[in-house]
């Protein structure tokens, strides 16, 4: 049997969020910014990194073409493993409009 691949035009986001209870980000991938932000603020009984609050709000939200690029800079960026970068991305994101 011949392999299909299908291929989708839906849009998939590179986001981080933030918390000011914990003080901490979070980074992801998402086709649906809106859910995923109800997911992370309402989660109750998983064992995940983001429940231990529920104030988290978007400070970067990056469009990319398909989910496989949303996850290979997600990946890139929790490969730095400095966290003043991530606090840079947010603050500049944050302040793209001013000016």
């Amino acid at each position: 049997h011949p392999l299909f691949c299908f291929i989708t035009n839906e849009m998939h986001y590179f986001y981080i969020i933030y918390s000011s209870k914990l003080d901490k980000y979070y980074l992801g991938e998402t086709s649906d910014l809106e859910g995923r932000l109800q997911y992370h603020n309402h989660k109750k009984d998983s064992k995940g990194y983001s429940k231990a609050a529920n104030d988290w709000k978007y400070v970067l939200q990056y469009e990319c073409e398909s989910k496989l690029i949303a996850q290979k800079l997600e990946r890139f960026v929790k490969g730095q493993k400095k966290p003043l970068s991530i606090k840079k991305m947010a603050f500049i994101s944050s302040h793209k409009n001013l000016g």
